[in-house]
């Protein structure tokens, strides 16, 4: 009995013009990545339960793929081996110890712990590979997806913040977003104000339910906040006023507020370094992930509803759970599923773009043709020019078809006359316009 296929939950097949546009992305992202002095890495897929888990929060350790352990029982207990020695498999399948990574930043911090006397520091890493989470699917949002990541570790330096935003700026500008924002907060300031307010008890909960104010709006923000039961009615509404208020006002508001806080000192240098640029301070940005200490970002595009195309912050103490104390990072995140997503929406892949890099297909009469044209096949191979052979003679009809299917600009036609006279006809599939020429000629298309 046939087999229906089908794909596992939350992922996705990618067509050939779909990789192509990946392609595109990514190595865009690359070149940038590049310009700005990092250097690429990679990690396994799958890493030890004891790296992954108690990094991203109590949310966040709900959606991690576990693997389960491909050892027997048979294989780790001389003991149980010899109860189940009469069993054929013997197979009973101990507890989970790995994991599928859930981002790449934990497993490079768990790179940079290994191997950090060999490095040059500052770290700048680059890393572009899947993670997987299970969440519920829906538009935007899958179990298997790409991230686009850029980390500096090994310096406090407020200029690595400076320049992830401007790389930010860089890559969404030049893929063709125009109304976008590049938001910012820092988790000192947020600390400051849960200090200053009483709400330090909460403190998580109020981050996670400011986490989700762009779903659940102001309203739901509040409703959340009062069924909080150690938090009192005067600081949530504090909360809420502060962040229903205009730029300006919440200005005032966290001025008084801070006094000369560490963090706020450093979201006013951020804001007089990047004043022209598309980034913005946002009081409401909390980023639910527990590694992060001081400054966050968040990238929402306003052309298309999706949530955020990108994110990061400052993580001080991260690297610190793999015992190397004293290793400050910082970095950011691209989501590329969603940042596709839009781009298919808004239309901003180069027209150019083809997962065919053929430039040319001969297509033969007969046996004798077929045979001349693998041979000025493999010389225009040679002269790296992505060359095909239409496999069946006599078929221009569907050589042509297939010609156009993939839009292959050049066709090669070889019939008895051309054959004696060294000669071929070459068609334009563009133009329409069709030329014999000689086989000297042909080579010279390269």
């Amino acid at each position: 009995m046939a087999i229906k296929p089908t794909l596992s939950k939350g992922t996705r097949d990618y067509a050939p013009l779909e990789v192509v546009k990946r392609k595109y992305l990514f190595q865009l992202i690359e070149e940038v990545f590049q310009k700005y002095g990092f250097q690429p890495l990679e990690t396994p897929a799958v890493e030890n339960l004891t790296t992954l888990t108690g990094k991203y929060g109590n949310e966040g350790d709900k959606l991690l793929f576990h693997i389960r352990s491909n050892r027997s029982l048979k294989e780790s207990n001389p003991q149980i081996a010899e109860a189940l020695k009469d069993i054929p498999t013997g197979f009973i399948p101990e507890s989970s110890d790995r994991g599928l990574r859930y981002d790449l930043t934990v497993p490079m911090a768990r790179f940079v712990a290994m191997n950090w006397e060999k490095l040059p520091m500052p770290f700048k890493r680059y890393q572009i590979q899947p993670v997987w989470r299970g969440d519920r699917p829906q538009r935007g949002r899958y179990q298997e997806f790409y991230q686009c990541d850029v980390d500096i570790v090994g310096s406090n330096s407020l200029f690595n913040e400076v320049e992830l935003i401007q790389i930010y700026e860089e890559v969404f500008t030049r893929l063709g977003f125009q109304d976008f924002t590049i938001r910012f907060n820092h988790r000192k300031v947020l600390n400051e104000l849960a200090k200053a307010w009483g709400f330090e008890s909460v403190f998580s909960s109020v981050l996670i339910s400011m986490d989700k104010i762009d779903k659940i709006g102001i309203s739901g923000f509040a409703s959340e906040l009062q069924e909080m039961e150690d938090l009192s009615s005067t600081t949530a509404l504090d909360l809420v006023n502060l962040l229903s208020a205009d730029v300006s006002e919440q200005w005032n508001i966290l001025n008084q507020v801070m006094g000369d806080c560490e963090g706020w000192k450093e979201v006013n240098y951020l804001i007089q370094k990047v004043g022209n640029s598309h980034a913005q301070f946002d009081i409401s940005l909390a980023r639910g992930l527990d590694y992060y200490t001081g400054t966050v970002f968040e990238v929402v595009t306003h052309e298309v509803q999706m949530g955020s195309l990108g994110g990061g912050g400052r993580y001080d103490n991260l690297t610190e759970v793999f015992g190397l104390k004293n290793m400050s990072g910082v970095g950011v995140s691209f989501g590329a599923e969603r940042i596709l997503d839009c781009m298919e929406e808004l239309n901003l892949f180069p027209t150019q773009l083809t997962p065919s890099k053929t430039k040319l297909l001969f297509a033969a009469f007969d046996e004798e043709t077929f045979e001349q044209c693998s041979s000025l096949l493999f010389e225009m191979r040679k002269l790296q020019v992505p060359s095909e052979l239409y496999p069946e003679f006599g078929k221009l009809k569907k050589a042509m078809k297939y010609a156009d299917s993939k839009q292959i600009p050049w066709v090669a036609i070889l019939g008895e006359s051309e054959l004696k006279e060294q000669k071929i006809s070459v068609k334009n599939m563009i133009s329409g316009e069709q030329n014999i020429i000689s086989w000297n000629e042909l080579f010279q298309l390269s």
